[in-house]
């Protein structure tokens, strides 16, 4: 609802692309940057036809993109508590920070702590054929590491340090939480 069409955002940890995909067509420019470089080439096949996005083989921890230079930075999918190490998910919020203008926001979109969620992470991990281990309170052991939903109080924390104001949190859906702060 507050997305421009002059705008110029960034996707980090953006995997195969879908939601910088599905954002093309209501901004200027976007760029989704991702550490693993076989999802930059399938978001690259999957958007050959669309001409105002790129994707680029990026560590969301150093970000090689000029600062202040976007208008919105996003991250989806738990990427934070994902791939993310806790002695490092500061480091990401600043990367974040950095590279967009004052005044602009940052948000990051995670799983939200509640028990329908839980429920729902028991099914979604084997659906996508990761093997489920273990839920307790916000740690999810799976066969591919350990996985963390981050708190309001952890975003809070985090978001603060990196200088961030007007922190508000939306519930997306019946499983999703957004984290929003603005530079």
């Amino acid at each position: 609802k507050n997305i421009k069409k002059d705008f110029i955002v960034l996707d980090v940890g953006c995997g195969f692309g879908r939601p910088t995909i599905q954002l093309a067509p209501f901004v200027k420019t976007i760029i989704g940057i991702d550490h693993n470089q076989n999802m930059i080439n399938i978001a690259i096949k999957k958007s050959k036809k669309i001409k105002n996005i790129e994707f680029l083989n990026r560590d969301g921890l150093k970000i090689k993109l000029p600062s202040n230079s976007f208008d919105l930075a996003y991250s989806t999918y738990n990427v934070l508590g994902w791939d993310i190490k806790t002695s490092k998910r500061q480091r990401f919020i600043n990367e974040m920070v950095r590279v967009v203008k004052e005044n602009s926001k940052i948000i990051n979109i995670t799983w939200k702590e509640d028990k329908k969620t839980t429920e729902f992470l028991k099914k979604y991990y084997p659906y996508i054929g990761i093997g489920l281990i273990s839920i307790k309170d916000n740690v999810i052991k799976t066969s591919k590491g350990i996985k963390n939903r981050i708190s309001r109080d952890e975003f809070t924390k985090y978001y603060k340090n990196a200088g961030l104001k007007n922190i508000k949190f939306y519930n997306i859906g019946t499983v999703w939480l957004a984290a929003v702060g603005t530079k």
